[in-house]
């Protein structure tokens, strides 16, 4: 499979996620997914001591918050790939 190929197939996941994936992640998949945006900015600002002097507390944030946030808040219901 070609690179096109593939972007086609996640575009195609993307556009029509069944009513039980939408549900799924209704259900689990998102609450589970807020939870670890809690706990990442729990964890970033517990780890800002040590990434400030280290000069990647911005990585720490993408890392630890921007992910979770971005898959829990901008993936569409039931889609498994994110459009980013």
């Amino acid at each position: 499979m070609d690179d096109q190929q593939v972007r086609a197939s996640r575009q195609a996941l993307m556009e029509d996620p069944s009513g039980f994936a939408m549900a799924g992640d209704l259900l689990v998949a998102r609450p589970l997914l807020l939870g670890a945006t809690v706990l990442g900015t729990a964890f970033y600002v517990v780890s800002l001591p040590f990434s400030l002097p280290g000069g990647n507390a911005d990585q720490a944030a993408e890392t630890l918050i921007g992910i979770p946030a971005r898959a829990t808040f901008k993936r569409c219901l039931g889609c498994t790939v994110s459009d980013e």
